[in-house]
């Protein structure tokens, strides 16, 4: 069937009525033209696109993916910050070097940083009266966020 030519317009006032809608049955698809203006039946209608239900379940999902890249950054921030202060503490926490003598003490104190974290550390000797030179170290260092380090040894002379 062939109606009117590329001049005319068409109106259908009935279309909208409730009555054109109630005459429908099962799924709607959307009406579509060429540019001859030939009419078709879409594949897909109203019923293809998300409900506004399942547009604002996914809203929350983005949301929480977007709360949960947001926790990850803060994560590897603090990381870094806690790696950075930890090498700063390994830094400041040198050896005392071996008392010259049996029952004398040697100490050592050190400040440290590394890219922005700071630390201070100390450590001392403690010679022992035994037939080789041998001594009891301790250390400890404390750097930016409260990271305290301790360690023990001992060291000797052959």
């Amino acid at each position: 069937m062939l109606v009117g030519n590329a001049a005319n317009t068409y109106t259908m006032p009935g279309i909208a009525s409730a009555a054109s809608l109630a005459a429908q049955v099962g799924p709607t698809n959307f009406v579509t033209t060429d540019s001859s203006g030939n009419l078709a039946a879409s594949p897909f209608g109203p019923a293809s696109f998300a409900s506004a239900a399942s547009v604002a379940a996914l809203g929350t999902q983005v949301a929480g993916l977007q709360a949960g890249l947001s926790a990850l950054n803060q994560y590897a921030i603090d990381s870094r910050r806690e790696a950075r202060q930890g090498i700063a503490g390994a830094m400041a926490m040198a050896t005392a070097p071996l008392p010259s003598a049996p029952g004398r003490l040697t100490y050592i104190a050190n400040g440290a940083t590394f890219r922005g974290e700071f630390a201070a550390g100390g450590s001392i000797a403690y010679r022992l009266d035994t037939a080789h030179p041998l001594a009891l170290t301790g250390g400890a260092s404390i750097a930016g966020g409260g990271n305290i380090g301790v360690r023990a040894g001992i060291m000797g002379e052959l």
